[in-house]
């Protein structure tokens, strides 16, 4: 019997193949989370206008903060309203574009390198408009976590520039 060499393994190779659905799975995780969120306000509106029911357990609360929060100008309960309803229009659209970038992302070069800049650029400027919110109207426990998330999503575009294929 001889001895058999082992297959040749390229430490470099492997890592390389791991690269691009590293970067899908950001863009998924993304896409998901967006989406999540959106149906979260959304039902949570929903239940404010009282087309859901109080029993309705998947709701996040966000329309209620927004209220008690712009209370403290003595702003119109209508005014809270149509700036929840644009912040859920605004995340959904996020949600779709992280989705439509998660769909062209199949390797270099992929076509959805502009989809990919728009999904981060609208979803950015959410949570830096969340933020300036924050700050004037006081909510700074608010403030901490948009902002970390507005980092989170910061790093996630580094990660998709910077790390090569």
């Amino acid at each position: 019997m001889g001895c058999k060499a082992l297959p040749y393994w390229n430490m470099g190779e492997f890592l390389t193949g791991l690269v691009l659905p590293l970067k899908q799975g950001i863009v998924c995780f993304w896409a998901i989370w967006l989406s999540v969120t959106f149906f979260a306000n959304t039902f949570d509106g929903l239940k404010a206008l009282k087309i859901m029911g109080e029993g309705w357990r998947f709701a996040s609360g966000n329309y209620a903060f927004i209220v008690e929060t712009t209370r403290k100008y003595s702003l119109p309960t209508w005014f809270a309203g149509l700036l929840f309803l644009g912040v859920v229009l605004w995340q959904g659209l996020s949600a779709l574009l992280f989705w439509y970038a998660f769909s062209t992302l199949h390797g270099t070069p992929f076509p959805g390198l502009l989809v990919l800049d728009l999904a981060f650029l609208v979803s950015l400027a959410l949570w830096a408009s969340f933020m300036i919110a924050d700050e004037i109207f006081m909510a700074y426990d608010a403030e901490a976590t948009h902002m970390r998330i507005f980092i989170a999503q910061l790093l996630s575009l580094l990660i998709l520039y910077l790390v090569p294929e």
